[in-house]
């Protein structure tokens, strides 16, 4: 896929079913984000833990990204696991996670 250009589809209200709690704990929930390719494949893109996430509305700048705001563990930015941490990712066909300092 070198040098294709390819878009990710998210849509706000995304979610499976009524059973998201089934996969949080007390050190947050395991989160997978899937992005579409062209020709009808996916692409695991994230792989993690999160606390909750929001789905931004879509940016006004031509060919901008979605992106989702992630509440983690307040380790991921220095502190410990009560204290919120928050980051933006833009999602794209890349693959990205989050890591602990």
């Amino acid at each position: 896929m070198t040098g294709e250009t390819t878009t990710s589809s998210i849509s706000a209200g995304t979610k499976c079913g009524e059973r998201e709690t089934v996969y949080c704990g007390t050190g947050d929930c395991t989160m997978n984000i899937l992005a579409a390719l062209p020709g009808g494949d996916v692409r695991l893109v994230f792989d993690g833990r999160a606390h909750s996430y929001e789905i931004k509305p879509k940016s006004i700048k031509p060919g901008a990204s979605r992106v989702i705001r992630f509440d983690l563990l307040g380790s991921y930015c220095g502190g410990f696991g009560a204290q919120t941490c928050v980051k933006e990712r833009a999602i794209t066909t890349r693959p990205f996670a989050f890591r602990e300092p």
